[in-house]
């Protein structure tokens, strides 16, 4: 008999696991979250905030997620950040594209049809980011062949 405890397995690290409703991950830029924030700000506070502010807002944050989503993918996935909002860009156009058409109005019968610029800007947002989704990806592949 032996008095010494069984020696016990080495647990395997395993990789972390991402939740799956976090629309940005560590690594994404601060500009891109800050225009994406401020785009979808101005996109629902719109009927809070009034309509000038919201367009305001979302026109300050347009230049920003511009900006941000392609230097995350060029510069960002080109050291193996593996951190692009690709979530962010398919939510911004499910939501965007329909908002096109449910936001059109007259403001009397027989009157020029009108558009809240709320949906196309949404759209095109979600329409840069899912631009740039592809040349991130091929950008953080080819830094990983490069790593190993």
């Amino acid at each position: 008999m032996n008095d010494q405890p069984a020696p016990q397995p080495q647990p395997t690290p395993e990789a972390p696991r991402r939740p799956w409703l976090q629309f940005t991950l560590p690594g994404c830029r601060t500009e891109l979250r800050l225009g994406a924030l401020l785009v979808l700000s101005g996109t629902f506070l719109w009927n809070f905030a009034g309509p000038s502010l919201a367009m305001k807002l979302a026109v300050v944050g347009l230049p920003l997620l511009v900006v941000g989503a392609a230097l995350q993918a060029l510069l960002s996935a080109r050291r193996g950040v593996d951190a692009y909002p690709w979530k962010l860009a398919i939510a911004m156009l499910i939501l965007g594209v329909p908002m096109c058409f449910d936001f059109r109005y007259r403001d009397a019968p027989g009157a020029e049809l009108q558009l809240l610029l709320v949906g196309p800007i949404l759209a095109v947002a979600g329409g840069w980011l899912a631009l740039w989704w592809p040349v991130s990806a091929m950008n953080l592949r080819r830094a990983r062949m490069e790593a190993a």
